[in-house]
């Protein structure tokens, strides 16, 4: 798991840019978040071929780890850091959590989306220079140029999957990142220095299905099939590519 975490979040896809945050808007998805202690903010979105800024509906918890953002394409449900990310490794609570917002939100956009997602990213624990270069000969197989090593680096590796949740059978994206990160985190003791290997993850139905047919009945099951997922790859990431020979 990760030694600090990023953030994890699920998004569903639909159109939501008839949600604009009026008074009466803000009042109806309000009433069930409240009493989660979230509280309501705008954000502004910006799309291609738009002369200027929208403005968006979001919600936030009073301690910021959760938020909620209704933007023109997708819902996103986020979970942020707190204690240095270590609430970010529990990923059965996580679901738990985004199935019951789910479960207040999609029925009051009363639209079906059609593509679900689950991603998130976060760090490992602190090597020396030569462990981490080490890690970039296993990942990246680097030219004689770089045979000593690289400050910075990333690989991306992408597949398909064949999944069934809820009664559907669904084609997969599967998309691993890993990447060397060198600079600055904030945190919420401040500013702190990285130098560390970066795993990004994203589980997500291929895009080419656009029937609208995911409700939050589907959200738990997918994200059981999402979290066995991850879990696999960061550990195949670890035993591959961190452990010593």
């Amino acid at each position: 798991m990760f030694d600090l975490g990023g953030n994890l979040q699920c998004s569903i896809f639909l159109d939501a840019s008839r949600i604009s945050p009026t008074t009466d808007t803000i009042a109806t998805y309000l009433a069930p978040l409240a009493v989660k202690g979230f509280i309501p903010y705008t954000f502004q979105e910006i799309l291609p071929g738009n002369p200027g800024p929208l403005n968006r509906l979001g919600f936030q918890s009073l301690d910021k780890e959760w938020t909620i953002n209704l933007t023109s394409q997708r819902i996103d449900i986020e979970r942020n850091p707190v204690n240095d990310g270590k609430n970010l490794n529990d990923h059965v609570d996580f679901a738990k959590q985004v199935s019951n917002f789910f479960a207040e939100v999609l029925p009051l956009v009363n639209m079906k989306g059609h593509r679900i997602s689950f991603s998130g990213n976060g760090l490992l624990g602190e090597m020396d220079e030569g462990e981490l270069t080490d890690v970039y000969k296993k990942v990246i197989n680097p030219i004689p140029l770089y045979a000593r090593g690289a400050f910075e680096w990333d690989s991306r590796s992408a597949r398909h999957v064949d999944v069934e949740f809820n009664g559907k059978q669904e084609t997969c994206n599967i998309i691993t990142m890993v990447n060397r990160v060198n600079g600055e985190i904030q945190n919420q003791d401040g500013t702190r220095d990285i130098n560390r290997i970066q795993i990004k993850f994203d589980f997500n139905t291929i895009p080419d299905a656009t029937e609208s047919r995911f409700t939050q009945e589907d959200v738990a099951p997918f994200l059981e099939i999402g979290i066995d997922m991850i879990t696999r790859l960061l550990g195949e990431v670890e035993d591959t590519y961190t452990k010593n020979d």
